[in-house]
């Protein structure tokens, strides 16, 4: 009795969840559309892949990590971590080994971090490679801005809001904008002129 009421307890509805994009044992690779497709079964969910992470520190700083999703998901009802791992495992068939879960505590803080916008030493991902069923999420990760605007931030904004000027400013706000109007058209033109967004 005492067990099943611990156990009961450990069940959450947040989960944050690393699962790895190719599995050791069986050198599957796991798909966007693999995910897209089990999720909204589970709950509603944010999701990257992260596939141009670098390795900080240790013998192998500078290699580029291996491929992995982050994902942040709301269940849609209480659930166990190693019930939801199970779950995953079947619907998704990859290896137990290759899912990483932990208790979502701070959602906002998770979902900024899908595009590393709070650790400007990691790879800045662009927010259009979120993939949702809650498209408010993507909307707070698109208004929240780092401190410093970036080249790199400026292209992501310019490349979501498809190189319109006024929805650019919009994104990083008038000051910003004027602050940086020349880097701005410089990068419209540069890399957004002849390209189809």
């Amino acid at each position: 009795m005492e067990d099943e009421i611990k156990q009961k307890n450990n069940a959450v509805r947040g989960h944050s969840l690393i699962i790895e994009a190719r599995s050791k044992k069986t050198d599957y690779w796991l798909t966007i559309k693999d995910l897209e497709t089990v999720l909204p079964l589970l709950g509603k969910y944010s999701a990257i892949l992260h596939d141009k992470d670098i390795i900080l520190e240790g013998e192998d700083k500078g290699k580029i990590k291996r491929a992995h999703y982050h994902i942040v998901l709301n269940t849609y009802d209480k659930i166990r971590k190693s019930t939801l791992i199970n779950k995953l495992s079947n619907m998704l068939k990859i290896d137990k080994e290759t899912i990483t879960i932990d208790p979502l505590n701070d959602k906002n803080a998770l979902l900024r971090y899908l595009l590393h916008l709070d650790n400007p030493e990691k790879h800045l991902y662009p927010p259009f490679e979120i993939f949702t069923n809650e498209p408010q999420a993507v909307e707070l990760a698109m208004n929240y801005m780092p401190n410093e605007i970036t080249p790199e931030s400026i292209m992501a904004i310019t490349h979501s809001v498809k190189g319109n000027k006024f929805l650019l400013m919009k994104q990083i706000g008038i000051d910003n904008y004027c602050r940086y109007e020349r880097a701005i058209k410089v990068i419209i033109d540069e890399y957004y002129s002849n390209r189809e967004l």
